[in-house]
């Protein structure tokens, strides 16, 4: 026995129904019209901008500047100015006495506002906004903002080299005091001034002294004393004066 599909009963049942189902047609058309005009949805309104990255955002990290910069303006606390700038909370309708109010809030936001990374290495910024004029501000703003926040990047970065470069100026300054007042304890203590022209001196002057057979004489106790300070002191001496000249 053979099944198939009798569609002669379904043509006359829309036959019979003809007038209803043209009417429901013409209705669900006219309410669909009129519901999605200007009157029940307020239309949005489309502000562009594309910025491209400076030569001194590289210092920041080693992602491409487009990069960088995308999440720059991608951060939650650029997201946080415009929303306070524009009270969003309003234009939006969400209570800030929500428990959730900053998960709405952001899914709005992220719904209207848009940052995406072009094939030409810049980065585009699109607000939405039922006013035109607030669309454009805020994209002028979020441009703003951005700025401060690299300027304040920068800032921070270059307060910690200062910190840095000053914490190592005072360690070597200290470095150098220790060194001069070491040099001036053997200067004063072992009379080492000199220790090249010294050292030839009273070399020759002991050569001359044992010579002489004066060692044992006051000026050859006090020739002996001199050059074993240099044998014992000359070396250091040498020593820090090469530190301080480095």
């Amino acid at each position: 026995m053979t099944n198939y599909f009798d569609n002669r009963n379904l043509i006359e049942i829309v036959w019979k129904w003809k007038k209803h189902l043209m009417v429901v047609g013409i209705l669900a058309i006219v309410l669909s019209v009129v519901f999605s005009s200007a009157t029940f949805i307020k239309p949005k309104f489309k502000s562009t901008a594309r910025i491209y990255p400076s030569n001194n955002i590289y210092v920041f990290s080693e992602e491409s500047k487009s990069e960088q910069l995308l999440e720059i303006i991608s951060s939650l606390e650029i997201k946080q100015r415009v929303i306070d700038a524009f009270n969003l909370s309003e234009i939006y309708k969400i209570s800030k006495d929500d428990p959730l109010y900053m998960t709405y809030m952001l899914a709005e936001f992220n719904d209207n506002v848009s940052f995406r990374k072009t094939d030409f290495e810049t980065i585009e910024i699109q607000v939405l906004d039922i006013d035109p004029k607030r669309a454009s501000a805020m994209c002028d703003s979020i441009i703003a903002y951005l700025d401060d926040k690299i300027r304040t990047m920068h800032r921070i970065k270059y307060e910690e080299v200062v910190k840095i470069t000053k914490q190592d100026y005072a360690k070597l300054s200290h470095q150098i005091d220790s060194v001069e007042e070491r040099i001036n304890f053997i200067r004063r203590e072992y009379r080492i001034v000199d220790y090249k022209i010294q050292a030839e001196e009273i070399t020759k002057g002991m050569v001359k002294v044992l010579a002489e057979q004066r060692i044992n004489t006051p000026g050859g106790k006090e020739i002996e004393t001199w050059l074993n300070n240099l044998a014992d002191k000359g070396g250091e001496f040498v020593l820090l004066n090469n530190q301080l000249e480095l």
